[in-house]
């Protein structure tokens, strides 16, 4: 608890603190209304609101790590933590906190006060909005393993948030509420045994964001001897080295 406390006064010290404290109370917002105001006919537009909240958690493990190339830090033991565990701790602490507001607005607004109402006019709308918290999740997951791969090594974090994004729009946008939709929903059931209930969806989402810092953590702790990259960071390392 300690160190959590000391991480979250390291924070103030971010580069752009202002900044991307806005644009989190911004995309909060944001993901709040998209949520509020999904479609139910499209599985891209039942996820638009999870994948702004699910944004969130990169804004803030760039916060903590920007700090670690100053140079007052870098003499300091504190300067290992800011480079492997304080960021992904941080980062899951407010995806996990922005998840669940997309998980409550999710349950109690769409599938409990609207759906009821349209049910009629999209059938299969259920079952996908259902589904599309995994979506979601599946972000989360890729966000907590991009941010760190981008801060080491640019290229391969965007081409790892890329392949996200394509299968994103590929996937999401030819998945429109119809008979062979549900249909394929009911399939990826069965194949989990008739066992897959909504709470299971929760739980499985839970999981993916957790397993999503675990191999962050890993890979920072790998790679915690490797060069920041300066493509990614080039503003932040000069700004806070400046420092």
């Amino acid at each position: 608890m300690k160190s959590l406390i000391k991480y979250i006064k390291i924070i103030r010290y971010g580069l752009q603190f202002r900044t991307m404290m806005l644009l989190t109370v911004l995309f909060i917002g944001m993901g709040v209304m998209f949520e509020m105001t999904l479609r139910f006919d499209n599985m891209f537009g039942m996820s638009l609101g999870g994948l702004y909240l699910g944004l969130v958690g990169a804004y803030s493990y760039q916060l903590i790590t920007t700090p670690a190339v100053a140079k007052l830090v870098n003499a300091s033991p504190i300067k290992k933590d800011l480079l492997t565990k304080a960021p992904v701790l941080i980062s899951l602490i407010i995806s996990l906190f922005s998840f669940t507001i997309f998980i409550l607005v999710r349950l109690f607004y769409n599938i409990g006060v609207r759906l009821p109402a349209e049910a009629a006019a999209h059938p299969g709308a259920e079952a996908l909005l259902h589904v599309s918290i995994l979506y979601c999740a599946l972000l989360v997951f890729v966000l907590m393993i991009y941010s760190p791969i981008n801060f080491k090594f640019y290229w391969a974090g965007i081409a790892l948030l890329a392949a996200y994004v394509i299968g994103m729009l590929v996937f999401g946008n030819s998945m429109t509420v119809t008979a062979f939709a549900v249909e394929k929903y009911n399939d990826m059931i069965a194949a989990f045994g008739y066992n897959v209930t909504l709470a299971l969806l929760i739980a499985a989402s839970y999981v993916l964001i957790f397993l999503g810092a675990a191999i962050g953590y890993l890979f920072n702790c790998l790679t915690v001897k490797h060069e920041i990259s300066e493509f990614s960071y080039r503003y932040s390392l000069k700004q806070a080295a400046a420092k």
